[in-house]
């Protein structure tokens, strides 16, 4: 493979800021309100154990209608083949966007209703996962009003102030999803043979300050002979990197 290049892990621990996204049309992230409003109302209304059912059942269509458009979003399940048969709650755990327990419950609940017969639990319960349904989807909200895909990362130095390091990260979320980075990393992070805790890059250009010593560009003159502006893909990611760049870009707002 031809055009390789490795760098050291680390670059995840510097401070990182957005970069990017798309906006969705709130049309599409505010139907599981509007759903969830239908639930509230049913429950509201209720008198008897059927109509608590129904509004269990739609609370349940309202949760569903969210994690679906994440996945629409963002195909989480694409990125570990083994996540394809996973519960999508534990999913997004594993991202650190929602803590399941509570809501696995509100599913456990509805199937019973559904598939046996059960009984619903009381209005006072079923109000308690109508406040569980509406957090779970004001915490989501960040992430499906706007499809976060990129960062910038920014080194600084023991005093805290900037250095002249720093790159930027972008992700294509399809069903082989890419993970492009762009910046300047100095010399000692990089290597021309792979390491332990080294990423493996594949650049599309790699260049010293020397490309633009005859331009007014002053940002890229003030680097040494050593360090190395690089743009390329990130390629061979083990699962748990994944996961921590992808964490890292959702986790900003």
């Amino acid at each position: 493979m031809q055009n390789i290049i490795y760098v050291s892990k680390t670059i995840f621990d510097w401070d990182y800021y957005p970069g990017g996204g798309t906006i969705i049309s709130s049309d599409v992230w505010s139907r599981s309100y509007k759903i969830w409003e239908h639930s509230k109302g049913l429950v509201d209304r209720a008198r008897t154990e059927f109509e608590l059912a129904d509004g269990i059942t739609n609370l349940k269509r309202a949760l569903n209608h969210r994690m679906k458009l994440i996945e629409s979003c963002y195909n989480f399940r694409s990125l570990n083949p083994s996540w394809r048969n996973k519960g999508y709650l534990e999913i997004l755990e594993g991202f650190g966007l929602v803590r399941p327990y509570l809501m696995k419950n509100l599913l456990t609940i509805r199937n019973d209703i559904e598939h046996n017969d059960a009984e619903p639990p009381s209005k006072e319960r079923c109000n308690e996962f109508l406040d569980i349904v509406w957090y779970f989807l004001r915490s989501t909200d960040p992430i499906v009003q706007i499809i976060k895909n990129s960062n910038q990362h920014t080194l600084y130095d023991e005093e805290g102030n900037e250095t002249h390091y720093g790159f930027g990260i972008s992700i294509t979320y399809e069903s082989s999803t890419e993970f492009e980075i762009s910046g300047w990393f100095y010399g000692d992070i990089v290597s021309d043979e792979p390491k332990d805790e080294y990423l493996t890059l594949q650049y599309k250009d790699m260049h010293t300050k020397k490309k633009w010593e005859n331009t007014n560009f002053n940002y890229h003159h003030n680097k040494l002979d050593s360090d190395r502006w690089i743009r390329g893909n990130l390629i061979d990611l083990d699962n748990e990197t994944k996961k921590i760049i992808i964490s890292k870009i959702l986790s900003v707002t």
